[in-house]
């Protein structure tokens, strides 16, 4: 459950990225953000998983203020940012994963569970290769 409650964020005071930004989720479901560049997409998500403290408003995210960083929320919050560079162009996405997982350290058990769970999710299988 994710409810935000007149959320807001300025950088420099004065003009404001999100302004007043109202939303309820619900568990369980699939949701998306999409805007234009620019749209405050990326410093919502950013608000949400406790990276950037808000300058007003509420937010209760897996029952926790994000930005307080609780440690009960820290272990239930992942963020993943779709930026380019998490892959690389020269190989297939599985073996940028099976990279990443060595450079994070993630046990083989973990990253099998998380990587199938994934897959399955996203149903990416037919392309995972590629």
């Amino acid at each position: 459950m994710i409810s935000i409650k007149d959320l807001t964020i300025s950088y420099d005071g004065k003009s404001k990225v999100i302004d007043s930004l109202n939303l309820s989720l619900v568990k369980n479901n699939i949701h998306g953000i999409v805007g234009l560049n620019g749209a405050g997409k990326t410093t919502t998500l950013k608000m949400l998983s406790g990276l950037l403290h808000p300058t007003g408003g509420k937010a209760i995210v897996l029952g926790h203020t994000p930005w307080n960083r609780e440690a009960g929320f820290l272990s239930a919050m992942t963020l993943v940012m779709g930026q380019r560079n998490r892959l690389s162009w020269d190989i297939p996405a599985a073996d940028s994963f099976l990279l990443n997982q060595a450079i994070y350290r993630i046990s083989d058990t973990d990253y099998k569970s998380v990587f199938g769970e994934l897959n399955d999710l996203l149903d990416l299988k037919d392309i995972m290769r590629k």
